[in-house]
C-alpha cells in the first residue's frame, strides 16, 4: 500500500472516531432532554396528585421516620441522575464536551483545541464528493458551533461592538 493511501486511511479512522464521539455527545443530549422532560412531568404528577388529595396523609411514628419508613408508596418515575443534574448546571457543557474539554476550560485551551479539531476535520483532506468529504464537513460544522458558543461566553470583548448604539 502506498504512503498517500496508508496516511488517507489513518485520516479517515481518525475522522470516524471524531465523528462517534459527537454522535454519542448528541445522544446523550437527547436523552438528558428526555429524562428532565419526564422528571419535569412525574412531579407536575406527583404536585396533582397532592393538590387533588382528599383524604389526609396518614402520620408517621417516630419510630417509621427513624427507618425511614414512607407513609405512602413514593411513585417511580423518571428521576434526573448526578450526572445528568451535573451536565444540565451549565449551558455551555455540551459544547466543552464537544471539544473533549473539561467544563470551565479556559479561552486559550478552547482555542488551541478548536484549531486543532478543524485542522483534523478540514474537507479538502478528502476526496470531493466521498463520504468522508461529508462526515468532515458534518464535524468541521459542530466544531465550528461549539467554538462560536464559548468563544462567545468567554471572550469579554466578544459582543462589545454587537452592543454599540450609533
Amino acid at each position: 500500500m502506498s504512503w498517500p493511501k496508508r496516511i488517507r486511511n489513518i485520516a479517515a479512522s481518525q475522522l470516524n472516531a471524531i465523528k462517534d464521539r459527537l454522535d454519542r455527545i448528541d445522544e446523550e443530549s437527547a436523552m438528558e432532554t428526555l429524562e428532565r422532560v419526564g422528571a419535569r412531568a412525574a412531579a407536575e404528577q406527583e404536585l396533582s396528585d397532592a393538590l387533588h388529595e382528599t383524604a389526609p396523609r396518614p402520620l408517621r411514628s417516630p419510630a417509621e421516620i427513624a427507618t425511614g419508613a414512607q407513609a405512602r408508596p413514593v411513585q417511580t418515575g423518571a428521576r434526573p441522575t448526578a450526572q445528568t443534574a451535573a451536565a444540565a448546571q451549565t449551558p455551555l457543557s455540551r459544547s466543552y464536551r464537544i471539544l473533549g474539554l473539561s467544563d470551565g476550560a479556559p479561552l486559550p485551551e478552547v482555542e488551541v483545541r478548536y484549531k486543532e479539531l478543524a485542522a483534523r476535520s478540514d474537507p479538502t483532506r478528502f476526496e470531493p464528493g466521498s463520504a468522508d468529504e461529508a462526515n468532515a464537513r458534518d464535524i468541521l460544522k459542530r466544531v465550528e458551533d461549539a467554538y462560536k458558543a464559548l468563544a462567545e461566553a468567554l471572550d469579554p470583548a466578544a459582543g462589545r461592538f454587537d452592543k454599540l448604539e450609533l
